[in-house]
């Protein structure tokens, strides 16, 4: 074609990357370019994002999201997990003092879809920070710590507001929302494994601490794909399997382990 390819050879000088090109993901540019005949029809290239990107999304969540106050992702990721539970944040409102009343607060504007921004939960930092000083600042925490202390609050505050108001625990007194939706009764009984005598005594569970896994748990192995997928039944049912103990007798002589059994006499809500 009589055209010098030397003239029309590129060096590639990587360029600086946009912001708009890092939040579209595009992919680097090679270290070589390849050599192409110049065609003035193609001089100049146009990129255009994909449609999923440019169109706005035509099902809105009936949520809004939640702001971090720092490295403040365990208390979000609590309070979505107690608004998957609307009849309980539902059940304290006009109830406890500042730790409840920001928990209703935040719901109701977690639920707010005109909202355009994400919803602050600062006021339940500042009023569980008032409290107890195990969260103060914004560092990571413990998202299970902080829930099980947030429910805790909530229920001292409701038994504190009772009892100000002079009235008295009984059978019919109706059930804390706390207790309603996060109360398990447990019988634990040791039952002697030589002489058969058994101690009974109750325990008041909020929550569950079972296993995820359990390499015992597949008769096929622990190896790749021979494992069974473990699931939270069966970390229930092992939570709740009879267990032996190490403990002397205080009715016979020869008693020195003990099998250990749970029995719920009460479930949350």
């Amino acid at each position: 074609s009589g055209v010098d390819r030397k003239r029309f050879r590129v060096k590639h000088t990587p360029a600086k990357r946009s912001s708009a090109d890092e939040a579209l993901s595009y992919p680097s540019t090679p270290k070589r370019m390849r050599m192409h005949r110049y065609n003035p029809l193609h001089s100049s290239i146009k990129v255009t994002a994909p449609d999923t990107l440019l169109k706005p999304k035509s099902a809105k969540s009936p949520w809004t999201g939640l702001r971090n106050l720092g490295n403040t992702c365990y208390i979000n990721s609590s309070l979505q997990m107690l608004f998957t539970v609307p009849t309980f944040v539902s059940s304290l409102a006009g109830k406890g003092k500042v730790l409840s009343k920001s928990l209703v607060s935040v719901s109701n504007d977690v639920k707010d879809t005109s909202a355009i921004r994400a919803a602050n939960p600062s006021i339940v930092k500042k009023a569980i920070d008032a409290v107890t000083d195990k969260f103060q600042g914004y560092q990571q925490r413990d998202a299970h710590e902080f829930l099980s202390d947030l429910v805790d609050r909530v229920h001292d505050e409701l038994e504190d507001e009772q009892k100000e108001k002079g009235i008295k625990t009984s059978d019919t007194t109706p059930l804390f929302p706390t207790d309603e939706y996060f109360r398990m009764n447990v019988q634990v009984s040791l039952t002697c494994d030589s002489c058969g005598y058994a101690r009974n005594k109750e325990e008041m569970y909020r929550h569950l601490s079972i296993d995820v896994e359990d390499e015992n748990a597949s008769p096929f192995g622990t190896q790749g794909e021979n494992r069974l997928p473990w699931s939270v039944q069966q970390g229930v049912d092992q939570f709740f399997a009879p267990e032996k103990r190490e403990i002397k007798c205080e009715k016979c002589n020869d008693g020195t382990t003990a099998t250990q059994t749970l029995q719920i006499l009460s479930r949350p809500k």
